[in-house]
């Protein structure tokens, strides 16, 4: 019998709060949109919220969609619940594809999608969805060949992306230069950016060009694979007070990140060594200072059988810091790796200040 027949109407927000704790459970969202009318908005909400096309089998996905798409346009009040969308373009037909980024959504804020191979048509598909006002996160990861396809994709990037991980595998040797500014806006405002670019050209020619489609002088967080070069950029000279968080993966080859450029950093992360990496990564954390604002070093990743000196000396140095308080080391490695790798770390153990992210282990 419907709650509300029997006067025991519940107060929205207690019910919006009922539904949000079955956050991982599709059954039962599906099962409080009948219990009553003042149910249903809260649970479609999250029914619709997360939409995923990149499972196996490929016709799979193309019959998802299909059924998406016709409850969307037969139901239209449900498109403002569709928040996130991740794609995989191997699993769609081309056809479908620039069909799903045509698509008239409204509140859309995350995007994902992986291994796409460009061309100008899905560039272009990729270039009407990012132009969606409500944008605010974009991860995206895609082989190209013609930089030109690279570039159109932002040529009418929204304003409010604000977020961006970039996953780029180059196959030519084209240089990617911008020829000439967007078309209709100033360039995109980062607050994050994460770059890997993979294949014969690096990825700044595009990233530093005076008419690159981001504007990074503004960054709070950085991770790339550009390693210690990024922080020389002149574009993005003016961040280098304002980011707060690096990721860096260390190389065989100087030169080291000087940690003093970035005054405001207070998370760290350093992750998957280069073989022989050891002594870049050390002369990195060297550059800590008392003024230093770094709070969390995060270690993720890393080579433990060629590195026993490297903890001693990790623990050495953020031991020593006269920083109150002092760093937290957190460490991202296998259980299996910990045993090998703390013992070498007593001083920061002896302090309190090490965390082992495990199910199965934890620092004593």
């Amino acid at each position: 019998m419907d709650i509300e027949e029997q006067g025991g109407q519940l107060p929205q927000e207690l019910i919006d709060n009922i539904v949000d704790l079955l956050s991982s459970s599709p059954t039962d969202w599906r099962t409080c949109a009948l219990v009553s009318g003042s149910w249903v908005n809260a649970a479609q909400a999250h029914i619709f919220r997360e939409v995923a096309f990149h499972s196996e089998p490929r016709r799979s996905n193309e019959r998802l969609w299909s059924r998406f798409h016709e409850t969307l346009l037969a139901s239209p009040h449900l498109i403002r619940h569709v928040r996130h969308l991740a794609v995989d373009p191997h699993m769609l037909s081309i056809d479908t594809f620039i069909v799903v980024c045509n698509f008239p959504f409204t509140h859309l804020n995350g995007l994902i999608i992986k291994n796409i191979i460009l061309s100008r048509r899905t560039a272009i598909a990729l270039q009407q969805l990012l132009s969606l006002p409500t944008f605010d996160l974009v991860d995206l990861g895609c082989q190209f060949t013609q930089p030109s396809d690279v570039l159109a994709i932002w040529e009418h990037g929204s304003p409010s992306i604000k977020h961006v991980a970039l996953l780029y595998t180059k196959t030519s040797d084209d240089p990617i230069l911008p020829a000439r500014p967007r078309n209709n806006t100033s360039p995109v405002q980062l607050e994050s950016l994460n770059i890997v670019h993979m294949g014969p050209e690096p990825t700044k020619n595009w990233l530093i060009h005076a008419l690159s489609p981001f504007d990074l002088s503004r960054l709070k967080a950085l991770s790339s694979n550009c390693h210690a070069e990024i922080l020389h950029w002149a574009r993005l000279a003016p961040s280098l007070r304002t980011i707060d968080a690096l990721e860096f993966s260390p190389r065989t080859m100087p030169p080291m990140i000087d940690l003093a450029l970035l005054p405001s950093l207070t998370v760290l992360r350093i992750s998957s060594f280069e073989a022989g990496a050891s002594p870049i990564a050390i002369q990195t954390l060297s550059t800590l200072a008392p003024s230093s604002q770094i709070r969390r070093i995060v270690l993720a990743g890393l080579v433990v059988s060629e590195n026993d000196r490297f903890w001693t000396k990790l623990d050495s140095i953020v031991a020593d810091l006269q920083m109150d308080p002092t760093p937290i080391v957190e460490l991202e490695i296998h259980p299996i790796h910990a045993n090998l790798i703390l013992p070498h770390l007593s001083r920061l153990r002896a302090r309190k200040i090490v965390n082992l992210y495990s199910n199965i282990f934890s620092v004593p």
